[in-house]
């Protein structure tokens, strides 16, 4: 009895001239001949069908190789030998299996996805991809190693569930963590964290938008004080002197906001070389509590 797993077998080796089956490759098997009991292991056997046309027909030249004709590796009629190339052997392949061509096609295209699946895991991993955006937080001075192909794309994934609209409407404002009113009003409540006059509100509301690289408009003074109406309307705004020169944001406001994200979106460009360049890339940002501005 032999240890677990061992499988006894007969240790007396077999006379020169012996013919048996072996597995050629993961499909075929073929008739071996064994020619000698001593030297390399490599040189002890020969295929029947290179042994028999050695012995019948003469010596192979070089390049050639003895084919069966039908493509059966099992079918050793000697009518159904004949000489040919490693090319000979690839025609006759696909005429033998017509459906080589096509596994052969699906399995390139299946290693060819995998093989760029995995450079780009290791490019995302390395590098900042230039056209693609990603969530900064530059306070904690970290940007989320999950790139996005749109901004918008990068709003819907970070902003409020309850406000994820296909074109990307409203996405500011669930932003800036109003998702019920419109994008200038959420800029403007955003802005007003201390009492502003009017010029300074349009200003204020630029740099906001310059600092999360979101398109920067200017307003004209009417969409400014009609933006203000609402909010005051809402119960969001007040004003202080009169004419009203001050405008400040109410509890109202604050009761009604929802936790802002305090990330930004960025360009991988923009991360490559500028402002953003000493980031540190994370799987998982560090939340702040706290008013964005």
């Amino acid at each position: 009895m032999g240890k677990r797993g061992h499988q006894p077998w007969d240790r007396t080796k077999l006379p020169v001239g012996t013919i048996r089956i072996r597995q050629h490759s993961r499909r075929t098997r073929v008739r071996m001949v064994k020619l000698c009991a001593n030297g390399p292991r490599g040189r002890r056997w020969m295929s029947l069908a290179r042994y028999w046309w050695l012995v019948n027909r003469g010596p192979i030249p070089p390049g050639k190789r003895v084919i069966h004709r039908d493509g059966n590796f099992l079918n050793d009629d000697p009518a159904n030998y004949i000489l040919g190339t490693a090319g000979d052997v690839a025609y006759l392949a696909r005429v033998w299996d017509p459906t080589l061509d096509a596994r052969n096609r699906s399995a390139a295209s299946a290693a060819t996805r995998e093989h760029n699946r995995e450079r780009s895991r290791v490019r995302r991993f390395l590098d900042w991809l230039p056209k693609f955006w990603y969530a900064v937080d530059p306070e904690a001075g970290e940007a989320l190693n999950d790139p996005r192909r749109s901004r918008v794309d990068l709003y819907r994934v970070h902003s409020d569930p309850r406000k994820r609209s296909p074109n990307g409407s409203g996405l500011v404002a669930a932003w800036l963590g109003w998702p019920e009113i419109s994008g200038l009003e959420a800029l403007v409540l955003a802005i007003l964290d201390r009492p502003l006059r009017l010029p300074a509100i349009g200003t204020a509301v630029q740099d906001l938008c310059r600092r999360q690289n979101w398109p920067v408009r200017r307003y004209l003074y009417g969409t400014l004080i009609s933006t203000l109406s609402k909010l005051r309307r809402r119960g969001f705004v007040t004003s202080i002197g009169r004419p009203r020169t001050e405008y400040s944001r109410t509890d109202a406001a604050n009761l009604a906001r929802h936790e802002p994200v305090p990330v930004i979106a960025v360009r991988g460009s923009d991360l490559i070389a500028g402002r953003f360049g000493a980031l540190r890339k994370v799987d998982t940002l560090s939340r702040h509590k706290g008013d964005r501005r």
